[in-house]
């Protein structure tokens, strides 16, 4: 069996393909908003996990390999950040309106009706980008998480003491 540095080594340009195809489709999909009274949203971050990170999720999960790349729902991750709650809850319809249906499951945490115990506010949007090359289709587990500026400013600031901890 290959070994799980190994496979993220290999699939490097594939995820760096991805995440270049997740910020363009929300950045499209910024741009095609016609009345930006009625969504107000900007993009944030993007990252790609680190080996490390997925190595650690990998054996609490006990996935091998390729199941690492399979079922980790976040390999490729982006944020939005809206004005408000209505904003956030609206860019996430037109998140949904603007994927193709064939790109597989399109799956809501809405951390926002329903804080963790720490607190933590945000939708987290859970999809599979195709990045293949027309004739053999590769879907990447992307995580979108979309918060409101004060959200996302209380998320920069515990990041490390609450989350990392």
């Amino acid at each position: 069996m290959v070994k799980l540095g190994e496979l993220y080594r290999s699939r490097s340009p594939v995820l760096r393909r991805a995440i270049r195809k997740l910020r363009s489709l929300l950045r499209a999909i910024i741009a095609t908003i016609e009345d930006k009274t009625l969504v107000r949203a900007q993009l944030g971050d993007f990252r790609i996990k680190r080996l490390s990170s997925l190595q650690r999720k990998a054996n609490k999960n006990r996935w091998k390999g390729d199941e690492a790349f399979a079922y980790c729902g976040d390999l490729v991750g982006g944020r939005v950040v809206c004005n408000n709650l209505e904003d956030v809850y609206r860019f996430v319809e037109l998140l949904k309106e603007r994927l193709p249906g064939d790109q597989g499951a399109f799956v809501v945490q809405d951390w926002i009706a329903r804080p963790n115990k720490r607190g933590y506010r945000a939708l987290h949007v859970n999809l599979r980008l195709d990045v293949g090359n027309g004739f053999a289709p590769d879907l990447i587990p992307c995580e979108v998480q979309i918060r409101t500026r004060l959200q996302d400013a209380w998320g920069e600031l515990t990041h490390d003491d609450i989350y990392k901890q």
